[in-house]
């Protein structure tokens, strides 16, 4: 029987070795991060470390003022490093099956960035 008899599953596994139930918790944490910061891999577990820019700060690098990001670790995520390389999968999976969309938006993108530069060009003559 189960332990969530008024939710259903999100998704519903039944194959050989693999046969599992996976419900959303009542409170789900949803965050946003910028990138990865360190990573710490091993056969049993990979530590995945998750990082927003705080800010920007100016700093002269060889004689050239640049614009250097504040980045600060707010997540570790702990995860079976099986489990990370099936997520690995699903998501090169997913990539593959909206490549076409995938590149269209970019070239969009490209296209929009294009304009923008040709606009601003044109403004400064």
């Amino acid at each position: 029987m189960s332990n969530f008899p008024d939710r259903k599953p999100v998704i519903r596994e039944r194959s050989p070795g693999r046969m599992f139930d996976i419900y959303l918790a009542r409170d789900v944490d949803d965050f946003q991060a910028d990138g990865t910061g360190r990573m710490f891999s091993g056969p049993n577990l990979t530590k995945i470390e998750l990082y927003r820019t705080v800010s920007v700060k100016q700093e002269s690098v060889k004689g050239v003022t640049q614009n250097i990001e504040e980045r600060e670790i707010f997540s570790r995520l702990t995860i079976p490093t099986v489990a990370l390389m099936e997520a690995f999968g699903m998501l090169i999976e997913q990539l593959g099956a909206s490549g076409p969309m995938l590149d269209a938006a970019h070239e969009q993108f490209k296209e929009v960035l294009r304009n923008a530069i040709q606009k601003a060009a044109s403004a400064k003559a």
